[in-house]
């Protein structure tokens, strides 16, 4: 790592991927006359109660993450409704809506690099101002597992404290699943396993 050039500026470095770790040595390689360091380091406790620096969103709801790293293994409409707090509109659907509805299907997201998960958050589909005339549909998830992956080919299922996360009893409310310990990937993977109707979600992830 490249480390100071003054006395005073401050040096930042990222740690992809993210270590989990108790101990952590740094070993100065060279230096102005003497070894000297003000250092601090940021990330998240591992244990019984997550910190709340762990809980930022991972930018699926507010664009960060692009419509192409949102994907799924079919869907009617565009995989990226899944954003959370999507709303139907124009003929879109208010959520991803799964092609078919059986235990085959999965809404992935892409990372572009690694991530560290630690909590999930769902939503059912939105329903718009047209699909009101007809009492709208009743699409939400109630469980679900969770899959990920670093090079997007050999997938781990989640299996921590039970395989299969509890979701959503209607439409609107937003549920959040903490995902501890935590995880780290680039692409992960929800699988619908019940549902209320038909297979929909929207979603952030919180690292």
């Amino acid at each position: 790592f490249d480390g100071n050039s003054d006395r005073h500026t401050v040096v930042s470095h990222r740690l992809l991927p993210s270590v989990q770790t108790r101990y952590i040595r740094i070993h100065p390689l060279q230096y102005s006359k003497y070894a000297c360091l003000r250092v601090d380091f940021f990330g998240c406790s591992i244990g019984k109660t997550l910190t709340t620096e762990c809980g930022i969103p991972l930018g699926i709801q507010n664009g960060r993450i692009t419509d192409a790293a949102i994907t799924a293994s079919s869907s009617q409409g565009a995989a990226h409704r899944a954003r959370l707090h999507t709303v139907g509109e124009g003929g879109k659907p208010g959520a991803w809506v799964a092609g078919v509805a059986n235990l085959s299907q999965w809404l992935q997201i892409d990372f572009g690099g690694v991530a560290m998960v630690t909590r999930i958050a769902t939503q059912g589909r939105h329903v718009g101002q047209e699909e009101l005339v007809s009492g709208g549909p009743q699409h939400w998830v109630t469980r679900f597992k969770l899959s990920f992956s670093q090079l997007g080919r050999a997938y781990e299922w989640y299996k921590i404290n039970g395989s299969i996360f509890s979701g959503n009893s209607d439409i609107s409310s937003v549920v959040h699943n903490d995902v501890n310990p935590q995880i780290t990937g680039r692409y992960f993977r929800l699988h619908p396993v019940t549902w209320n109707e038909h297979p929909a979600m929207r979603v952030e992830m919180y690292g």
